[in-house]
This record gives structure tokens, sequence and C-alpha cells, in this order.
């Protein structure tokens, strides 16, 4: 019978765990939103173990079209082949629920991107990326008036993109008479 894990040492056993059972590209916020969704950590446990689990080489970060992706190190998978059974079969089971009930969204959140920053003219300047894999394949910056504005374009780009793909290569590709 396995030994159990608490604390730091518990905290960081997660992490690597979901994302070995991820095997797709997450971002540290996806890693830290199942966990905490799953209610096995909490805000100040994750920030304190992933900082730790990126400087004693654990997990890496790797850039991507969508941002940082967190990746097992070879140092990592060891850890987690050595470990990995201390953390209770119940709560392995339910991370790979988590992860097959939410794959889907992790991969559109990890496509579908988009940030916003204050330009120094005023108003904001919106940046949306679509991607597929490692090739971005829309990239749009715009600016807009306000705060309001870009806030309303982010959380309209999950749904409209496709759309909005959609109406400028069709546009472009059209031959004019």
């Amino acid at each position: 019978m396995p030994l159990f894990t608490h604390g730091d040492a518990k905290a960081k056993l997660l992490i690597l765990f979901f994302l070995k059972s991820a095997e797709i590209d997450v971002t540290s916020d996806q890693v830290y939103k199942g966990l905490y969704c799953l209610n096995f950590i909490n805000y100040f446990e994750y920030c304190n173990a992933i900082v730790e689990l990126k400087q004693e080489c654990y997990i890496a970060e790797v850039p991507r079209a969508f941002g940082q992706s967190c990746k097992l190190t070879i140092a990592g998978k060891e850890a987690l082949a050595l470990f990995g059974e201390s953390i209770p079969l119940s709560q392995r089971e339910a991370i790979r629920r988590y992860i097959s009930e939410n794959m889907s969204l992790m991969q559109q959140e990890a496509q579908l991107t988009s940030s916003m920053e204050e330009s120094e003219q005023g108003g904001y300047s919106v940046r949306l990326t679509a991607s597929e894999g490692k090739l971005t394949i829309l990239d749009i910056t715009m600016q807009v008036a306000s705060r309001e504005m870009a806030i309303e374009m982010r959380k309209n780009w999950p749904q409209q993109s496709c759309d909005i793909y959609n109406c400028i290569y069709s546009n472009l590709l059209q031959k004019q008479k």
C-alpha cells in the first residue's frame, strides 16, 4: 500500500500528473484551473509548486503560438514514475476524467487566444490569434477606443473566429470583376 504525499510534494506531483495525463500542450493556467476545479489545490499552493518545479527543472515552459505551454522534462517524468503512485487513485482518476471531459475546451483555448493592452495614444490594442498546431493561421491586431470594447472583442472571439476567418479568406481570394 503506497504512502500518500501531502503538502508541497503532493501539489508538485498533482501538477506533474496533470501534465502527463493531458497529452497535449497545456498552459500553466489550464493546469491550475483543472486542479482548482477538482478542489485538489489552492492558488498559493499552485504558485509555489509551479515555480519550484520550473526552478528544479521538472517542467519547462515552451513558447507556442498561443503562449507558453508547460512540458514535463525527463526529470519530471522520472519523478512521476517513482512517486506518482503516492497520489491517491481516486485523484488520479478524477484528473483523467476532468481532462477527458474538458479536452476540446482546452484545445480550443490553446488555438484561440486574445490579449489586450492600453495604447500610449489612448484606447486599447486587441490581439486575436487562431492557431492550428504550431501554425498561426490568423493574427489580427486592432485598435479600439475603450477598455469595454476590448473586453467585448476578446469575449466574442471564440464564437466568432470561424466566421471572421471565412469572411477574410473568401473576400481576399475573390477575383475582381
